[in-house]
């Protein structure tokens, strides 16, 4: 259910309706770690991740994670599932060059969908996967581009467990190692 319903527009049943509304599961909570920066905990493949200061012009503050190729296909991996069950992605992404090729977003191999993303505009794009297998293998979220050369960066990323996505926070582990910095500095 995306769109306000105006009266008598609707054509389902009010059995339809309800299981609609009833499978709205809500995430919230980040399950990437420092992702207003170079985000963890990761691994990549033909790849080097950085951080960089680009990010959205509609934005202000913080960092985005940058991954340039050192081979044809490369990834980042994003290591933060523990749980079977239904999760969401979200971020800005933009391409820094490249042809135009899409990046593949897929957690643990399965649900893996096709993003257009160029070179010239950061996009907001969300992709919701059922994950039916947890493992000490099988515990990531991918994004690949399968073409040689194509680097791009990620701005405010976000795993969470649900099907909506929901707008970006920190994870809180983030906000506790914060809280500690300040304290220490203070000398509390």
């Amino acid at each position: 259910l995306t769109t306000k319903l105006d009266k008598g527009t609707y054509t389902g049943t009010a059995q339809d309706l309800k299981n609609s509304i009833d499978n709205i599961q809500v995430g919230g909570r980040n399950l990437i770690l420092n992702s207003n920066g170079l985000i963890s905990p990761i691994s990549s493949y033909g790849a080097v991740v950085s951080e960089s200061s680009e990010i959205p012009p509609q934005f202000t503050s913080g960092k985005s994670t940058k991954v340039s190729p050192v081979q044809d296909i490369h990834f980042l991996r994003i290591h933060c599932i523990k749980e079977i069950g239904t999760y969401t992605f979200s971020a800005w992404i933009k391409r820094t060059n490249g042809n135009d090729y899409p990046l593949k977003i897929s957690a643990n191999d399965l649900g893996i969908k096709h993003f257009q993303i160029t070179n010239t505009e950061w996009r907001y794009i969300t992709h919701t996967i059922e994950v039916t297998n947890v493992s000490d293998v099988y515990n990531f979220f991918d994004l690949r581009a399968d073409t040689q050369w194509v680097e791009f960066l990620i701005y405010n990323p976000k795993i969470e467990k649900g099907n909506k996505a929901t707008d970006w926070t920190p994870a809180p582990e983030d906000k506790q190692d914060r809280l500690q910095d300040v304290t220490g500095y203070i000398g509390l």
